[in-house]
């Protein structure tokens, strides 16, 4: 406990965050251990026991995001790149009425362009907010138990959830992009219902734009792209050469998105992104699309998990039920054609 003020009296701010992270922080303080925080917080939180909850990175250290915008600017913390303390920009009443991107939404004020990519950084509260450069990049071992989940899983799921400080940091651990692509089970991308601050931006001229289906897209692939270079032993600060990279839909083979969603969604867009790297392959005509599909829907408000996010009335989220036996009609469809494969084999 008096760890715990310690770190009250220094940087730890507490103010927009829910009970389940105070409780985890507080475990994970407690008992010294990432993965003894997240048992006691799955058994507390009534996870099911034959659910198994890993922690990507198992390390004592404090890992801090940083996060690369398109025009170069450069953010240090989770907090500051998602939710900032600062009030919204007062957005236009036109705006308000024609969009759901509304100040709450964008839990701050908007960015200056889109983040380009995120990484992880050695933590330094000393260091500024708005900048940090490559020495200060870190890359951290992935947890050997993801690894074996990853190679045995029979379907890989892209959660909902804020893109670049969420589900992306995950996807940059070295290797993750290489065991991803070598499993052939279905990979299936759920889109948000609405965006927020990490998918909008404000260009020069005022205007507002946010990510679409072929971007959301882009940022899982560019981050499973640079762990598989890491993987292969290129560069940490190179591209590598991509021509040797798995084909996106070795990446997604799926993408499920709420009905009435604020994603835009351009099926030609997406399946031009896809060609780009299938050029480079001469097997891959069959595999260059991504099949997409709408999955029923409900008001964020009346669904608990959407309603923390700030999701409104206005706002759609997925209908439990509905998700769950789309899920269950791809991963029986795919395990269907494993055993047609199999038995055409002999």
């Amino acid at each position: 406990m008096s760890m715990f003020y310690d770190m009250l009296q220094n940087d730890l701010i507490l103010q927009g965050d829910r009970l389940e992270t105070f409780f985890f922080a507080g475990a994970q303080l407690f008992f010294r251990s990432m993965s003894a925080a997240i048992f006691l917080y799955s058994r507390v939180s009534g996870i099911p026991p034959e659910c198994q909850v890993l922690p990507a990175v198992i390390t004592a250290e404090r890992l801090t995001l940083g996060g690369l915008l398109s025009d170069g600017t450069h953010i240090r913390g989770q907090r500051n790149i998602s939710r900032p303390p600062e009030l919204s920009e007062e957005l236009s009443d036109d705006l308000k009425r024609n969009s759901n991107i509304a100040e709450d939404g964008c839990h701050g004020k908007i960015l200056p362009s889109p983040i380009q990519r995120v990484t992880y950084l050695f933590h330094d509260k000393n260091q500024p907010l708005n900048w940090w450069d490559d020495k200060q990049q870190i890359y951290p071992d992935i947890n050997p138990q993801v690894v074996d989940s990853l190679k045995e899983a029979g379907c890989i799921i892209y959660g909902m959830g804020s893109l670049y400080t969420s589900i992306l940091p995950t996807l940059i651990l070295e290797g993750v992009g290489s065991h991803i692509s070598n499993n052939s089970c279905p990979k299936i991308l759920l889109l948000n219902g609405w965006h927020d601050r990490e998918t909008t931006w404000k260009l020069s001229d005022g205007t507002i734009e946010t990510m679409d289906a072929t971007q959301y897209v882009e940022a899982v692939v560019n981050a499973l792209d640079s762990s598989f270079l890491l993987r292969d032993g290129c560069s940490k600060h190179s591209n590598g050469d991509k021509s040797t990279l798995p084909l996106v839909t070795d990446y997604i083979t799926h993408i499920l998105y709420p009905q009435g969603g604020e994603v835009e969604i351009n099926l030609t867009t997406l399946t031009e992104f896809c060609k780009k790297r299938s050029m480079y392959r001469d097997d891959s005509e069959e595999r260059n699309s991504i099949q997409v599909e709408e999955v029923e829907s409900m008001a964020a408000d009346k669904h608990a998990e959407s309603s923390k996010k700030r999701g409104t009335s206005q706002h759609r989220a997925f209908d439990p039920e509905a998700l769950v036996f789309v899920l269950r009609a791809i991963t029986r469809e795919s395990m269907g054609n494993f055993q047609r494969s199999q038995s055409a084999a002999f």
